[in-house]
């Protein structure tokens, strides 16, 4: 089984799959570690209509997954993922494939890229992700990103049980934006029987 782990940068897809992969004893992939260019390069190469790089990462993580889905192992992936083809690319097909999606408030990620040693905090592109980031639906599981670690791994392990049926539904997408002071997410256990 694999479970990516998807969201905007500050989403804690690194802290809760790092936890999560160690917790289950899986291996553990960061996507952020198969970029071929800075993020401010990415975005300014994608702009001016650049060389398909992003698409060719999502088919070297894609191939990672095979490769270790051929080992019989079991994988925790990090990547953006942001809209749908991202995520057929990655899945291509294969049925042991689960998408888990951290998503929080915009002021929340901000506050986090701040917090990170040695990292240029680039909140437009922040907000390209927010404005860009197509929902997940049935793609993906969607979990509060706000939550401790503990709990998100918590969450994700029992997703990694094939027979849970487990969902989070996030009422509110403009509360990415910080323009919703409703309370974001609802946790609701799906019946597993038909």
């Amino acid at each position: 089984m694999v479970i990516i782990l998807i969201g905007p940068d500050g989403a804690g897809k690194s802290t809760v799959g790092r936890a999560l992969a160690e917790a289950l004893g899986w291996v553990f992939v960061d996507g952020d570690d198969h970029q071929p260019e800075p993020p401010a390069a990415r975005d300014r190469s994608a702009r001016l209509g650049g060389d398909g790089s992003h698409e060719g990462r999502l088919r070297e993580l894609h191939e990672v997954i095979e490769r270790v889905m051929a080992r019989r192992e079991h994988l925790v992936l990090t990547c953006a993922a942001s809209n749908a083809v991202d995520r057929d690319v990655l899945q291509g097909g294969l049925r042991q494939v689960r998408f888990i999606c951290l998503k929080a408030p915009r002021a929340e990620l901000e506050a986090r890229l701040m917090r990170r040693h040695g990292h240029v905090v680039d909140t437009a592109r922040l907000h390209r992700q927010l404005l860009d980031f197509e929902d997940a639906g049935d793609q993906a599981i969607v979990m509060d990103g706000t939550k401790e670690p503990d709990i998100l791994v918590r969450w994700s392990a029992a997703s990694s049980d094939s027979s849970a049926s487990a969902r989070v539904f996030y009422s509110d997408s403009s509360h990415w934006l910080g323009t919703s002071a409703r309370t974001p997410y609802c946790w609701r256990r799906l019946s597993t029987s038909t």
